[in-house]
């Protein structure tokens, strides 16, 4: 009886190494598309000029700085920003809020804590807004040690003084045309204040411009109102670093 062959037998061999190796062409593929890969990155870096070592660069003291800026009162409502989202949303709603521009200054620039700064108001209608020197200062030296596109909460540093009362009888009272039947404690009250007035000026003189002071109504009387002028603090967002 003669011995069957089994038709399966040599189909199991093993692939030669060889068909497992990449050929040259491969690898000369492979290089290609790892050159044009680093092209398409080495473009876009340079489109970016220098900026894009702002995002680990460390706002020094003395460094010019652009930033967002949101002042806040003490409820968290904002007062003026420049972010032009977070002024949309609130004139919406109706909140008393002003559109202001990035603040571009030398982080931790020296500035007299007794002097009043002022913020240009872009919208709802062109003016300046009166900010209080410590609240300046407070600011500019929050920037230190910021980065590009960090947000950072800084407080300010309040004053029960910065409190002013309003009786019914007074002019002011008058000149802030509010009805104080309706006024409610946590309204808000827009100051408006003169510039470019002295003691030494005329009467009939006309002021160069107007100042703005967002107050908060914190008590009301029988014939007063107390106003607040002190605010919570500012979010800064870091938009650009000056280089050197």
């Amino acid at each position: 009886m003669k011995e069957q062959k089994n038709p399966g037998a040599g189909k199991g061999r093993k692939p030669s190494s060889k068909a497992t190796q990449p050929t040259t062409a491969n690898w000369k593929k492979i290089l290609v598309v790892g050159v044009g890969v680093l092209f398409v990155v080495l473009m876009v870096v340079s489109s970016m000029g220098m900026s894009w070592l702002n995002a680990f660069t460390t706002v020094q003291n003395g460094t010019v700085v652009t930033a967002d800026l949101t002042i806040r009162d003490d409820l968290g409502r904002p007062i003026i920003t420049s972010d032009k989202a977070i002024y949309t949303a609130a004139a919406k709603e109706n909140k008393t809020v002003l559109l202001t521009d990035q603040l571009t200054v030398p982080a931790g620039g020296v500035y007299d804590n007794q002097s009043m700064q002022s913020l240009p108001v872009t919208a709802p209608s062109a003016a300046n807004f009166t900010v209080f020197g410590n609240e300046y200062q407070t600011m500019v030296n929050g920037l230190i040690g910021m980065h590009v596109n960090q947000m950072k909460s800084v407080p300010f540093d309040q004053n029960a003084s910065e409190e002013q009362n309003v009786t019914l009888s007074s002019m002011q009272f008058e000149q802030l045309g509010m009805n104080f039947t309706n006024a409610t404690i946590n309204e808000q009250v827009i100051l408006s204040r003169a510039e470019g007035l002295d003691d030494t000026t005329d009467m009939n003189a006309t002021p160069t411009g107007y100042s703005l002071r967002t107050t908060t109504i914190v008590d009301k009387g029988a014939d007063n109102l107390t106003l607040s002028f002190a605010y919570k603090g500012v979010d800064l967002t870091v938009s650009s670093i000056a280089t050197t």
